[in-house]
């Protein structure tokens, strides 16, 4: 089966086990959660990938991380993953399952990147100014990444401006490199 449609199928199984749950929120929230645990710790998709740990023994260890920290209804998806040999695309499946959500809750993500970390007042003047131009919930997300060294980057749906100054000096250098080649 293809990656990209299985890990739709599975977070579209997820999306409606929550909704026929009552549970889409406590779910969103487990699976932030998760992804959490998961971009930290690569420990743990080794153990959900290894062939060599029973799916009884991966259970277990669900159930010791997770138990009385995730709600019921996410645990039993977990081990449903487990039972169909599919835990190994947890980390796929959780950001299949974001896309999924946000979209039918009418939530738009927004990433805005810098080098450096911007001010309380500068991100309520950033949500303000988004909030003008998209309808329904925003999710303003900030972050910053030194290697940008200036500037910033703002990533909307698919669509990205990139305002770094690591961009711009990547372009200069190659419009230099062009010129020097040229002649």
């Amino acid at each position: 089966m293809n990656h990209g449609r299985l890990h739709v199928k599975y977070a579209n199984a997820l999306y409606d086990f929550a909704e026929s749950s009552n549970a889409i929120q406590v779910v969103y929230e487990d699976m932030n959660k998760i992804n959490n645990l998961l971009a930290t710790s690569p420990e743990l998709l080794e153990l959900l990938d290894s062939p060599v740990i029973y799916p009884t023994r991966k259970k277990e260890l669900i159930d010791k991380l997770f138990l009385g920290r995730l709600s019921d209804v996410t645990i039993r998806y977990l081990h449903f993953l487990v039972d169909k040999h599919r835990e190994m695309h947890l980390k796929y499946i959780a950001i299949t399952f974001f896309r999924i959500y946000r979209e039918k809750m009418g939530i738009t993500r927004v990433e805005f990147v810098s080098a450096l970390e911007v001010s309380d007042t500068f991100k309520v003047t950033i949500r303000k100014e988004l909030e003008k131009s998209i309808s329904g919930e925003l999710e303003l997300v900030f972050q910053t990444k030194a290697d940008l060294i200036g500037g910033f980057t703002l990533a909307l749906n698919d669509s990205l401006l990139d305002a770094s100054v690591a961009t711009k000096l990547r372009r200069l250098k190659t419009k230099v490199q062009e010129s020097y080649n040229s002649h």
